[in-house]
């Protein structure tokens, strides 16, 4: 399935079938690495193939701390992405029992590092105005990724962005007043995060294309630097440990 060629593709009755059989008939491509995250799965239907992320196989404690969040909260914004027009992102064609999440599968290479390109491999620079643009259209459309990182960007067709896992994603309605001080709070330091992380991505390969306005004002949120804290010191080290990945999901189970 090629990246954004679905206009006319019609949906598939997902609703009917329950999350089991849909998992049965599908192959894993990722096994979650802790309780926090969901098993990934290829999903082939009519011709067509679907990403499937999915809690359903956790410990009853991940479905409810971390997939009903996540998933839910990703099947929103995306189906809200699509409303609002925005192309770089995958289509979400159902929300199986709360934890199973059915989208659109996208064709395209995970966004690497520099030091594994060479001048001649890397990806263009068009791929970075168009990434910087997609992020901008977000923000001013009111969404904010949370978790924007070069393992969530993938490369199609050698130039375009698709930007992944919305599953920590904010929205807050642009310029209407709203109360809910604390939401708006968390989705400022959001999207200050997403820009940080953008133009620290774009550093690393096309320096050139930052301003010398870029390169000051782009500064680490307070969000993102205790939310990095919390990752390396406090999940990684810990709590993932403490967990552990054998009893929060059964991969291979049918």
């Amino acid at each position: 399935m090629s990246c954004w060629s679905m206009e006319n593709f019609k949906e598939q009755p997902f609703q009917d079938q329950s999350a089991d059989e849909l998992l049965a008939a599908s192959q894993l491509l990722r096994g979650a690495t802790s309780a926090g995250t969901a098993n990934i799965y290829v999903f082939e239907k009519d011709g067509h193939r679907y990403l499937v992320k999915s809690f359903a196989r956790h410990s009853l404690l991940s479905r409810w701390f971390f997939g009903r969040a996540t998933i839910g909260n990703e099947w929103h914004i995306l189906r809200m992405l699509e409303s609002a027009g925005i192309r770089n992102v995958p289509r979400a064609f159902a929300l199986l029992e709360r934890y199973t999440l059915v989208m659109e599968f996208v064709e395209g290479n995970q966004l690497l590092s520099a030091k594994h390109y060479t001048a001649d491999t890397k990806p263009p620079v068009e791929f970075f105005e168009q990434l910087r643009q997609c992020l901008h259209q977000c923000h001013q459309a009111g969404f904010a990724h949370g978790d924007f990182r070069r393992a969530n960007l993938l490369i199609c067709n050698g130039k375009t962005p698709c930007i992944l896992d919305w599953a920590t994603a904010n929205y807050c309605q642009p310029n209407v007043f709203s109360w809910r001080f604390l939401k708006r709070w968390l989705h400022r330091q959001q999207r200050k995060a997403d820009r940080y992380s953008m133009l620290k991505i774009i550093d690393d390969y096309y320096p050139q294309l930052l301003t010398e306005d870029d390169r000051i004002r782009n500064q680490p949120s307070w969000l993102l630097r205790f939310g990095r804290y919390l990752r390396y010191h406090l999940y990684r080290h810990g709590l993932k440990e403490w967990l552990g990945r054998a009893h929060h999901c059964d991969c291979h189970k049918k």
